[in-house]
């Protein structure tokens, strides 16, 4: 298999100023090639280091990605750097990539500089693929290191311009190795701590219930796929998640066609009047319970017309009563065959126990729509 290092350099990565974007984007790229990123580093501006650490990186692997410090000011010493590396004795001017500087500063009013010019300049130990977003061309050094023969990518550090020039960087990989495949597939579960999930799949069993999309999908737009699929609605009754529901099924696009609307029921004479939900019933088991849920599920299916409506009453912080334990919950899912209720707590603090109760009651209304199929 192909082997690749990815390297960034520039100080303003290593002190927080920017944040690496690059690197990610890269690995994609080259995984989409069937080439496995062995190593993700970023060194500063030191010429030094960067000798060192790239001519490490080429010993090492296929492919070398850098990015960062070609730019026009003293501290972007990557090209003289990379020069002295690969040997190069002078330096030419690449008339391309020249072209390519003088139309952009010319499209600004800008005068040509001496600094830009010398942007245009390579080692002569270099091919080039011209930046057609940026004044500093993407240089390509196949090198051999003790035997090793390798290849070294040097592209600029702006985001946009790494991105513009990854299309010709993977074309040239691609001419010169022999790439494969690597299939990733991304199976998305709720419910199931990190430690249960790796023993359950050891033997790689199916994971049933707990699998709620084979996509890189959250659980509102898995939700919203299946209604979209079945023609459904669905409408929501929320006390203890204050409308957490509804914004997470609201952040779909689309989610119009199937999202009826929702109550926000937090007091108690608001689950009453609007939702219909009966005062014996809440005096007799705690408005925390799963009567009051179910109550509240299937008042609010009744007042939107929804085919299904999902509901939720808990306690999200320290408090409790004598019925139910601080963390806790209970989730209600109404839809054409009933009615049902499950209880879930959870031991984090208010903002993190919304959340997961909200993403609970998502997960919940999912399994009972397919479960209904």
């Amino acid at each position: 298999m192909i082997t690749a290092a990815i390297l960034t350099i520039g100080d303003e990565i290593l002190i927080g100023q920017i944040t690496d974007t690059n690197s990610g984007m890269l690995s994609r790229a080259l995984g989409s090639l069937g080439i496995r990123t062995t190593r993700m580093l970023s060194i500063a501006d030191k010429r030094e280091e960067i000798i060192s650490c790239i001519g490490k990186a080429l010993n090492e692997n296929d492919l070398v990605l850098v990015t960062g410090g070609l730019g026009p000011t003293k501290d972007d010493i990557t090209k003289d750097a990379l020069a002295s590396l690969t040997g190069s004795h002078r330096y030419v001017t690449h008339e391309g990539q020249l072209k390519v500087i003088q139309e952009f500063l010319s499209s600004r009013g800008l005068a040509m500089l001496d600094v830009n010019r010398a942007q245009a300049d390579v080692p002569d130990s270099c091919e080039v693929i011209v930046n057609r977003r940026g004044t500093a061309p993407i240089m390509v050094f196949r090198t051999e290191i003790e035997g090793h023969k390798s290849t070294l990518y040097s592209m600029p550090g702006v985001p946009f311009e790494t991105e513009a020039a990854l299309p010709d960087v993977l074309n040239d990989i691609k001419n010169h190795f022999g790439t494969s495949e690597i299939y990733h597939k991304t199976i998305m579960t709720y419910g199931l701590a990190e430690s249960a999930l790796a023993k359950l799949i050891e033997p790689w069993e199916i994971l049933g219930l707990s699998i709620y999309s084979e996509q890189d999908d959250t659980l509102e737009h898995a939700l919203g796929k299946l209604l979209k699929e079945r023609k459904l609605t669905i409408s929501a009754a929320e006390s203890c998640t204050g409308g957490e529901i509804a914004h997470l099924i609201t952040t779909v696009p689309g989610s119009s066609e199937y999202f009826l609307g929702s109550v926000t029921s937090y007091a108690i004479s608001v689950k009453e009047a609007v939702l219909g939900v009966s005062g014996a019933l809440i005096r007799e088991n705690g408005v925390v319970s799963a009567p009051v849920a179910e109550a509240m599920a299937e008042g609010v299916k009744r007042l939107t017309g929804s085919i299904y409506s999902v509901a939720t009453t808990g306690f999200a912080d320290s408090t409790g009563d004598e019925h139910e334990d601080p963390g806790t919950v209970w989730v209600a899912v109404s839809g054409p065959n009933g009615t049902k209720s499950r209880r879930f707590i959870y031991h984090n603090d208010r903002k993190r126990n919304i959340e997961r109760f909200a993403s609970s009651a998502l997960f919940f209304l999912l399994q009972e729509i397919k479960a209904n199929a």
